[in-house]
């Protein structure tokens, strides 16, 4: 089950430019990882599966700027639970190993991040759209000092453009 860490749909405060949104999030999947044979080679036996949950959610609040532009804070919690299997390793057709990295953590780990975005759509209409143009500028962040097991930065820049062809 997934419900959308990033949900297109938000509620509105009264009559203000203000908005917030919150999402539930949780998931019960399995990653494969490839332990032999070639990296071409996809049969099923050179696989294993590792096994996590993960769950937790979003609480955010944004401002409108006007009828095209809106700020966005959020703050995303979630819990990851995974039992990694030992050992971890992939063996390649030549003999040699290597331990598989999954980037888990063994046990229990936290992502606690926060995220903000500014987003620019002038497009008349989000599906069917004749012209106009949409930018989203969006960071995201982790830190142990956020109370999270992982450190990273991402920053993403997307700009669409609609143009109407003959």
């Amino acid at each position: 089950v997934s419900i959308p860490s990033r949900p297109n749909a938000s509620a509105r405060l009264g009559p203000t430019p203000l908005f917030f949104a919150v999402a539930l999030k949780f998931h019960d999947a399995s990653e494969p990882f490839q332990v032999a044979g070639a990296d071409w080679d996809g049969r099923p036996q050179n696989f294993t599966a590792v096994h996590y949950k993960r769950g937790g959610g979003v609480l955010g609040v944004g401002l409108e700027l006007g009828g095209f532009s809106r700020v966005r804070a959020d703050y995303r919690y979630e819990r990851v639970e995974t039992e990694l299997p030992r050992p971890l390793v992939r063996v390649y057709p030549d003999g040699h190993s290597r331990a598989i990295d999954t980037g888990l953590i063994d046990g229990g780990a936290n992502l606690s991040m926060l995220s903000f975005t500014f987003e620019r759509d002038t497009r008349a209409d989000p599906v069917l759209t004749p012209s106009g143009s949409r930018l989203l500028l969006e960071t995201e962040f982790a830190a142990l000092a956020l109370g999270s097991s992982w450190d990273f930065f991402k920053l993403t820049v997307t700009y669409q453009q609609w143009v109407r062809l003959r």
